[in-house]
């Protein structure tokens, strides 16, 4: 993948994790991704024994949400760090970087969806810390 930096394109690796409906905010000079879902592995799908034949599941989820961050400093050559992980998984979260008084920035990331449902729950993260 190739990304403009600073008037010209660069190299940027893939991320670490497969994911869609992820968050993204760029704060301090970085691109954080938060969250999103990823398909589950197909591995999961669990037979049941029913009077001695094998019954498929009737609903399998195919996604699963994640609570994973991952954080792109273009200085450091374009590769992707693992950040520390959000307490609730979160699909399709709204995200905001926001300085206060003291040109301290912090990540809010707020809502989404998991399997539990809809969430009316916000996060704060502090890159800095």
């Amino acid at each position: 993948m190739l990304m403009l930096c600073a008037g010209r394109l660069v190299h940027i690796d893939p991320l670490a994790f497969k994911r869609k409906g992820a968050g993204a905010v760029a704060c301090g000079g970085k691109l954080y991704v938060l969250g999103g879902e990823s398909n589950k592995e197909s591995c999961c799908v669990t037979w049941t024994n029913e009077g001695g034949r094998l019954v498929a599941p009737t609903s399998v989820p195919d996604t699963q949400a994640l609570n994973k961050v991952e954080i792109l400093d273009p200085q450091y050559g374009g590769g992707w760090q693992r950040g520390p992980s959000m307490l609730f998984k979160r699909a399709y979260p709204g995200v905001a970087a926001i300085d206060d008084l003291d040109d301290h920035p912090k990540l809010y990331v707020f809502g989404g969806e998991n399997e539990s449902g809809v969430l009316d729950s916000i996060e704060c993260f502090d890159p800095e810390a």
